[in-house]
C-alpha cells in the first residue's frame, strides 16, 4: 500500500472515533540532509522534485501553536 493509502486509513478510523488530527499545510524542504543544503518554504503539496520535507513551515506552525493553546488534552505526533 502507498502511504498515502495508510494516511487515509488512519483519518479515517480518527475521525470515526472523534479525534482530531492537524496536518502540516506547508514545510521547510531542502535538496540534502545537510547543513550546507539549500531550503525553501513550500506548500505540502508542492515540494519540488528530489527534495524532501523536513520540518514545518511557519503556517503550520501557527496552526499547531493555536490547536495546542485552545486544548485541554492534546498528543503530539511526530514522525521521523
Amino acid at each position: 500500500m502507498t502511504n498515502w493509502i495508510w494516511l487515509w486509513i488512519s483519518l479515517r478510523r480518527l475521525k470515526e472515533k472523534g479525534v482530531q488530527a492537524h496536518l502540516p499545510v506547508d514545510v521547510v524542504a531542502a535538496n540534502d540532509f545537510n547543513n550546507n543544503a539549500s531550503t525553501q518554504v513550500v506548500p505540502i503539496d508542492k515540494i519540488p522534485n528530489g527534495w524532501q520535507g523536513l520540518d514545518a513551515g511557519e503556517k503550520s506552525l501557527e496552526i499547531f501553536k493555536k490547536v495546542i493553546l485552545a486544548s485541554k488534552n492534546y498528543s503530539l505526533e511526530w514522525s521521523l
